[in-house]
């Protein structure tokens, strides 16, 4: 939920930033399919009252089939991360999402250097959506990371820090 929060906290303060990351987010309201994944979600955690009832879901969305694969420790720590939420905290960021609003007027606003990064696998926000909010947003960079799925920071964290910090050294 990094993007809707970041695009709000620009939207009511733009002097307090010096740059934007934008990680594998989406400045476009949940259209019906993934709200409804959302509401499904939702319910799933309800009817089973843990956060365990959607961890099978999520991580096909999260990490490319074959990080799932090779790579157990990546699973197992993002399971955890997923798991650490409480009941009450997935329900409300299901929910969140679900009703997600749009910021997309916003990116048009922005007038601080961004960075868009993506991973080119990333089936819940595309790379065609990150390009559409680069395009938007006059002084910003694309970045695809090959290889890596909706949670490329992760699966894919030196090609993605490399990134960020290449990009970084440009605005300071």
């Amino acid at each position: 939920m990094g993007g809707p929060i970041t695009f709000e906290m620009y939207q009511q303060a733009p002097d307090r930033f010096r740059g934007m990351i934008l990680i594998d987010t989406n400045a476009a309201a949940a259209p019906p399919f993934e709200a409804g994944q959302w509401r499904g979600a939702d319910e799933m955690i309800t009817m089973m009252g843990s956060v365990e009832a959607i961890l099978p879901l999520l991580l096909p969305t999260m990490l490319t089939g074959a990080t799932r694969q090779d790579e157990p420790d990546l699973v197992e720590f993002l399971s955890n991360v997923v798991l650490s939420a409480s009941t009450p905290a997935a329900l409300g960021g299901a929910r969140a999402l679900a009703g997600r609003e749009a910021y997309t007027e916003v990116l048009g606003t922005i007038e601080v250097p961004t960075l868009v990064l993506v991973g080119a696998e990333d089936a819940l926000y595309s790379f065609e959506i990150s390009t559409m909010m680069q395009e938007a947003i006059s002084d910003s960079e694309l970045v695809v990371i090959p290889g890596a799925a909706h949670a490329a920071i992760l699966e894919a964290a030196d090609e993605a820090n490399q990134a960020i910090l290449d990009w970084a050294g440009g605005i300071a």
